[in-house]
């Protein structure tokens, strides 16, 4: 092994892990494992591309025996270093000599196996739904419920983490995000628009080691702590649901603030050097009252279509012989419907009797009063003389009427009873329809990309979750009906399914009706 002297011991390296590095490939941060005669230490730092240190070396953590479990991206337990074998987690560890240009090539992966990738970034992420539980998904950052914490049924999927008091939160190990670009997102509900604390990282109360992700006065709020800190510039709403994203661009030294898919706020370029705190358990909701959900923590920055997709598409459905949904928020589909091979992309949802019905359920986002939303798919109906329901919104006691064909063949748009023009549609041709509505606008509808139509109506549904159906009426809503659409069942294919909690534009429209 080589070895070094430092702080008056010898030391020898261990391993060496590549963290993150920038995209011009200029500079390499480098976790470093080295034994010492009493201790192991797990060091950070910075080289240029031919081995030049580029910063003073950071002490992440440390252990005072020859058998240390020491996980090499929390400084918590979970991967085991063996200085008498040199192995880690039974597998012999890669060694490196950091004065010269030799570039780390083992990564852990977040499910905690070891590969090998050359010059590439770690992508860590954590992910919590809250559904009953606190688990992060991967089981690297597992919570724990502190003071009484616990889940609501009422959260933006399905359940959500409520805390109802400034004593309750949920606790997790160490999240390095230290050095490296990072994206912390999630949905909030909460009424402490004063202070709130969505989640805190604190190893000591100096600059750039102290991380808060929250609300301060009614704004979102990001700080590194001792002045590298950014405010939001809308005023939040109490008890409603909102997503939030909080970015850090290590290569622009930037940090940005995102509410409901879109940017509202950023530090200057190159005002802001990265976080370095280490080794401190991570707080979610210290304090808060309110709700948490489908929090995500990813070690690079995202770009802002992600964030804007995270944020809006509230569940896609591509029919590819299942009802999967490939959305950030997992609502699977559900219904009795065969597959066709014949899909305008792939595979496509087959209606052919009475009894085929496409439901998709728990669509919090479409519950608000006047909120934005469009609807985007492929249809080809194989039958059109006798007429049916195409799209049906529905919860409890409640039901509205999308789209339908008439008796005569015609495809007709609603809302709250009203309806559009009919529009002649053809049984050989895939036809894409969109669906848009904002209080702005209103309702707008188009075929192919094309608008055909508006309507000037308020979006009015029931204070509750609300299900998407195709194909027919929801046995449940006997009275949803209509005078201009044929009380019947949709026979035909169903193609690339989209709901978006946002008015999507005529651009958006023509990419999706051109893939």
């Amino acid at each position: 092994m080589t070895r070094y002297i430092t702080e008056n011991y010898v030391e020898e390296v261990v391993a060496q892990f590549s963290v993150d590095n920038y995209s011009d490939d200029s500079t390499y941060y480098v976790n470093t494992i080295y034994e010492g005669s009493t201790n192991v230490i797990l060091r950070h730092d910075a080289y240029d591309l031919v081995g030049n240190p580029l910063q003073s070396p950071v002490i992440m953590c440390f252990c005072s025996t020859d058998v240390c479990n020491i996980d090499f991206e929390t400084c918590a337990t979970g991967i085991n270093y063996n200085s008498t074998t040199s192995t880690i987690n039974g597998s012999t560890s890669s060694t490196t000599n950091a004065g010269t240009s030799s570039i780390p090539t083992v990564t852990t992966t977040p499910a905690g196996t070891t590969t090998n990738s050359s010059l590439t970034s770690q992508y860590m992420i954590a992910f919590y739904s809250f559904d009953g539980n606190a688990l992060d998904l991967y089981s690297t950052y597992n919570g724990t419920l502190m003071g009484g914490a616990t889940f609501t049924t009422a959260g933006y999927v399905r359940q959500a983490l409520l805390l109802s008091s400034n004593t309750q939160y949920v606790q997790t190990s160490f999240i390095n995000v230290a050095y490296q670009s990072f994206t912390i997102s999630g949905w909030i509900s909460t009424t402490s628009l004063m202070n709130a604390s969505i989640f805190s990282q604190c190893s000591a109360r100096v600059a750039r080691k102290c991380l808060t992700l929250g609300i301060l006065n009614r704004y979102l709020f990001m700080d590194f702590f001792g002045g590298f800190n950014t405010t939001g510039t809308t005023i939040l709403n109490a008890s409603k649901w909102f997503h939030v994203a909080f970015v850090y661009d290590q290569v622009a030294q930037q940090q940005l603030i995102y509410l409901n898919g879109i940017e509202n706020g950023r530090s200057a370029v190159g005002s802001t050097p990265p976080y370095t705190g280490t080794c401190q358990s991570v707080k979610l909701g210290a304090p808060l009252i309110g709700a948490i959900d489908q929090l995500l923590v990813t070690n690079r920055a995202k770009a802002a279509n992600e964030i804007l997709t995270d944020a809006t598409l509230v569940a896609a459905y591509s029919f590819n012989g299942n009802l999967l949904d490939s959305s950030p928020n997992g609502l699977n589909g559900s219904g009795s419907m065969s597959f066709s091979n014949s899909g305008r992309l792939g595979q496509a949802l087959q209606f052919s009797n009475t009894s085929a019905l496409f439901q998709s359920t728990g669509l919090t986002a479409l519950k608000t009063l006047n909120q934005s939303f469009s609807i985007s798919l492929w249809l080809k109906p194989q039958v059109t003389f006798s007429g049916s329901s195409v799209l049906v919104l529905s919860s409890t006691n409640w039901c509205m009427q999308l789209v339908g064909i008439t008796s005569s063949g015609a495809l007709v748009f609603k809302i709250n009873g009203m309806s559009s023009s009919a529009q002649n549609i053809s049984t050989t041709n895939w036809i894409h329809l969109a669906y848009t509505y904002s209080q702005i606008n209103e309702a707008r509808f188009f075929i192919n990309g094309n608008l055909v139509g508006n309507l000037q109506a308020l979006f009015t549904p029931a204070n509750s979750s609300v299900t998407l159906n195709i194909g027919g009426r929801p046995s449940t809503n006997p009275s949803c009906t209509s005078s201009s659409i044929t009380s019947g069942f949709y026979q035909g294919l169903v193609d690339e399914l989209k709901i978006f909690s946002r008015e999507l534009s005529s651009t958006d429209i023509i990419a999706l009706a051109n893939p």
